[in-house]
């Protein structure tokens, strides 16, 4: 969900901004729906982010630094823009890390549970027998 409900887990502005512009950077899998992106467009122009070029990552650092009240084009601003442009970037790879570290661990459930399954089907039933000797005969019947 992009929009903040009632104790619901909303994205932060630089998430939506790579949702929206360079979704694989995440996750290689991603599928682009129409409707979530006007959606995410939505709340990115609520947020102030009206355009691809407001949502470079170079231009979310910046704001950021702003918004922590650095003064533009001072030393103090440069650094924090710095720092905030590879925070950003760390983020996104940790998340696609994550991602394909977790549909690693799917894929590797999914093949465990398929060998065992094939290793389990195809066994013939082994069954012992019982077996009883007769006190009166001595003869031996197995069932």
């Amino acid at each position: 969900m992009v929009v903040k409900e009632e104790n619901a887990h909303t994205f932060n502005t630089w998430e939506l901004c790579t949702l929206l512009y360079r979704p694989n950077q995440m996750y290689s899998d991603w599928y682009v729906d129409k409707e979530e992106n006007k959606n995410i467009e939505k709340e990115l122009n609520k947020r102030g982010v009206l355009n691809k070029k407001s949502c470079d990552v170079v231009e979310l650092a910046k704001r950021q630094c702003t918004e922590f009240g650095h003064k533009d084009a001072t030393q103090n601003f440069i650094d924090c823009t710095a720092k905030e442009f590879k925070n950003i970037n760390d983020k996104v790879a940790a998340i696609k890390q994550n991602k394909q570290k977790e549909d690693s661990e799917a894929a590797k459930s999914f093949i465990n549970g398929w060998n065992t399954g094939l290793n389990n089907a195809y066994q013939p039933i082994q069954r012992t027998p019982v077996c009883t000797t007769s006190v009166l005969t001595g003869q031996v019947t197995c069932y």
